[in-house]
């Protein structure tokens, strides 16, 4: 697990990211590894692949699906901003 901290004004938002991509440890994740997030980014080529899960899943949470030439600082500076309004 990565935190990252974001100071935005009046408040500091900090996101766990959790960097699976590659490890074959976590190539059959179990649902449940969404349960209870606020936010979900997940890094995809074909983001569709993943759309019935993110629905099925990520109830209740942001989820945001960028390819991997989208995923960059901005990215998570949006996500945190985007839980901020949320009231996250």
């Amino acid at each position: 697990m990565h935190p990252l901290t974001y100071d935005f004004p009046d408040t500091l938002v900090t996101l766990n990211v959790w960097d699976t991509a590659g490890n074959p440890a976590f190539a059959c994740l179990p649902d449940g590894y969404y349960l209870e997030a606020d936010g979900v980014i997940i890094v995809a080529s074909d983001p569709n692949l993943y759309q019935d899960r993110t629905d099925r899943i990520c109830q209740g949470a942001l989820v945001m699906v960028v390819s991997p030439g989208e995923l960059n600082d901005e990215t998570f500076v949006e996500m945190a901003r985007r839980l901020l309004k949320r009231g996250v």
